[in-house]
């Protein structure tokens, strides 16, 4: 058998399963890829494993790459300059929980004062393709999220204007942009890191330029539809609790009680110590007084170091979103966490296995596992993607971000939430325009674990 030498960016996975039905993908013109790639050398069992590599070390790990790209920068501390494509832990405050961070909160009620005060994330799409490509997908993932929208909370989701689609003057200027990023028979560009899916974090108070809330996205890899849309699905679900204002559960200020964080299982971690030793950017300065445990841990655990040296490690460390802010000295950004307990389950997770260098299936690899029991998480509570949801913590803070006018405040975890009035907390049936017509499953919760049950065949409605 021929041993085939790849050059995948940024990110790798091990493949599992044997049975692969992709039909398309050449590797050809790799030296132009290697200032951005990690060399590997596996033995494919035929052409179609070579494929499936890229693909999904595109679709996992492509968030990922944007941001150790493009995530340089997060306006949570008042009245600071922003960069808007954020992802993190914490949710946003309600305004009237103490002002809006960095010009940024939950999105503004349409009817203030009235018995129904809708807050409404209203949409538009970039362009057709853009509507033609995601349209389906999208209706999808506000499916998802169902049991967090009105009547659960005052929060909806819908079209800016239902007889033009396409983002233009005739739309709301804080209309959310929904962008396709992928291009058609350019597999290069989809499967590099800068083919980025990113979204704007909450509602932006401190500007009112169209398109500064936005939601781009390139995990539907143009030619492999079917083979991509769980895991787009998945990252539509994810991006969408992003614009609605929450943040990434495991890197929370108290995320370390209950992760184990293994840095030294990043993809690119020993380069990442050698160049920390090297240190061409001087940043550990005086250098004399830095030692080797020292510079390792501040790659691995602070915003500022990971930042130069080994960026994967920033969708992992605490003080990322503060900027190298000491979080433990800063008790205010405690504030920010609003779940009693850590939702494992959380769609706004990262999987065991996101970023790590070794294959997935082995314990050894993990970046982070559960502190209690050393036993994996996976991203909306489930390793087969096309079995991700939300869960009840994630409802719970939407909930809570969002309010009926009744004025509960739900906090996720914590006792006393339920469903709306006549609702049960089951399955339910989502209708979206004549477009979409689905039962989906309840929320995750916290005893179910990662197991469908029951649920199975009626998740899979989300991709029929």
């Amino acid at each position: 058998m021929q041993e085939v030498r790849l050059l995948v960016l940024q990110y790798t996975f091990h493949l599992r399963h044997e049975e692969i039905s992709i039909e398309r993908f050449s590797v050809k013109s790799a030296a132009t890829f290697q200032k951005h790639t990690t060399d590997i050398t596996v033995n494919p069992i035929n052409d179609k494993m070579v494929k499936l590599y890229h693909i999904i070390a595109w679709l996992l790990f492509g968030q990922l790459a944007v941001a150790s790209t493009q995530n340089a920068s997060l306006s949570i501390i008042p009245g600071q300059d922003s960069h808007n494509r954020v992802k993190r832990w914490f949710s946003l405050q309600k305004p009237n929980e103490g002002g809006v961070n960095g010009g940024r909160g939950t999105w503004p009620a349409m009817c203030p004062g009235s018995d129904r005060p809708a807050q409404v994330i209203s949409y538009c799409f970039e362009d057709q393709r853009s509507e033609r490509r995601l349209k389906d997908l999208l209706n999808h993932a506000v499916a998802g999220w169902a049991l967090a929208l009105y009547p659960h909370s005052s929060l909806e989701i819908d079209l800016d204007n239902a007889q033009s689609t396409i983002c233009s003057n005739s739309n709301r200027p804080d209309a959310l942009h929904i962008i396709d990023n992928s291009r058609d028979n350019d597999d290069r560009w989809n499967f590099s890191p800068q083919c980025r899916t990113a979204a704007s974090l909450g509602y932006l108070y401190g500007s009112d330029a169209r398109g500064r809330h936005h939601l781009d996205f390139c995990a539907l890899a143009p030619g492999f539809e079917e083979e991509s849309k769980p895991f787009a699905l998945a990252d539509m679900i994810h991006e969408l609790g992003h614009v609605m204002g929450l943040q990434h559960e495991h890197q929370r200020d108290d995320a370390y009680k209950y992760l184990d964080y293994k840095c030294s299982n990043l993809l690119g971690y020993q380069a990442g110590v050698n160049a920390a030793m090297a240190d061409p950017a001087r940043i550990f300065d005086p250098p004399y007084a830095w030692s080797r445990e020292q510079r390792v841990f501040a790659i691995c655990h602070r915003f500022h170091y990971s930042n130069i040296y080994l960026p994967i490690a920033r969708d992992f460390t605490i003080d990322t979103a503060f900027m190298g802010w000491d979080v433990d000295n800063d008790g205010k950004f405690r504030d920010l966490v609003a779940s009693r307990k850590f939702d494992y389950f959380s769609i706004m997770m990262y999987s065991s296995d996101f970023g790590a260098a070794g294959p997935p299936t082995s314990a050894d690899n993990w970046v982070i596992s559960r502190r209690d029991t050393g036993e994996s998480v996976w991203q909306g509570g489930s390793e087969d993607p096309q079995f991700r949801r939300i869960s009840f913590g994630d409802v719970a803070r939407v909930a809570q971000l969002y309010p009926t006018p009744d004025g509960w405040q739900r906090f996720a975890g914590g006792p006393g939430w339920q469903l709306g009035e006549g609702q049960q907390p089951g399955a339910s049936r989502v209708r979206i325009r004549d477009e979409l017509d689905v039962v989906v499953p309840p929320p995750r919760r916290a005893d179910e674990g990662s197991g469908e049950g029951d649920w199975a065949d009626l998740y899979n409605g989300l991709y029929r």
